[in-house]
């Protein structure tokens, strides 16, 4: 039996997870200061659900996406790679903690 512990992707945490390793590349400090911080708040509040055990709703999850695409775009992360990157963090929680309606989640969030 063994004592290794696999790592199942969560989505709260898989979302935020792009932002933090993506490189901010906007010279603009007070763009960022307009908008990250206050995204990043909002994502954080739904990430302390989660870590108190409660299973986002697709409005909780749809708020982090909204927050991350926000974010990413001022970072200015190209659409297609935002895009590409959002694939991957739905295609690692396919087999998550909880089902995830990609649908729902992405309602509206992509305008």
């Amino acid at each position: 039996m063994s004592n290794i512990k696999h790592y199942v992707p969560e989505m709260v945490n898989e979302l935020t997870r792009i932002i933090v390793t993506t490189r901010n590349d906007n010279p603009s400090i007070e763009a960022y200061d307009a908008v990250v911080p206050g995204e990043w708040k909002r994502c954080q509040e739904v990430q302390a659900l989660v870590q108190a055990g409660q299973i986002p709703s697709a409005d909780q999850l749809r708020t982090v996406l909204s927050s991350v695409v926000k974010m990413l775009r001022v970072k200015q992360v190209p659409e297609a790679e935002i895009r590409g990157r959002i694939d991957e963090a739905f295609a690692r929680c396919e087999q998550g903690l909880y089902p995830v309606d990609r649908a729902a989640v992405e309602a509206g969030v992509w305008t």
